[in-house]
């Protein structure tokens, strides 16, 4: 599944998290997933009813807020995040805070 696509079946609970973890306002949280369905600034304008320019300083700020330079990397910064999420999610409970996805007994000698 394509990352887009991916992003479009995203849950309530899955974008409260990623608007905790990456510190983002409730605005800023719904530029993303509009920016995430492939929305231009001006199709966001109009779909929230705000001008060009204030839609233009949220992007300028969410970049700034989540180091990155454009649209692509933002996406790929939230969806890294999720990736770990949900990597961590599935881990035992000893290993989700390492953040290593192996049993680490397997290399060990007795």
């Amino acid at each position: 599944m394509a990352r887009a696509e991916y992003m479009a079946t995203l849950s309530e609970q899955e974008w409260t998290m990623l608007e905790h973890d990456l510190s983002l306002s409730p605005r800023q949280l719904e530029i993303v997933r509009l920016i995430s369905q492939g929305m231009s600034n001006k199709q966001i304008a109009w779909q929230l009813r705000i001008s060009f320019g204030t839609v233009r300083t949220h992007v300028e700020r969410l970049f700034h807020k989540c180091d990155v330079n454009d649209r692509l990397e933002l996406l790929a910064q939230v969806y890294v995040r999720l990736h770990k999420h949900w990597q961590n999610r599935e881990l035992p409970p000893s290993q989700r805070e390492t953040g290593t996805d192996y049993d680490h007994s397997l290399w060990t000698q007795p």
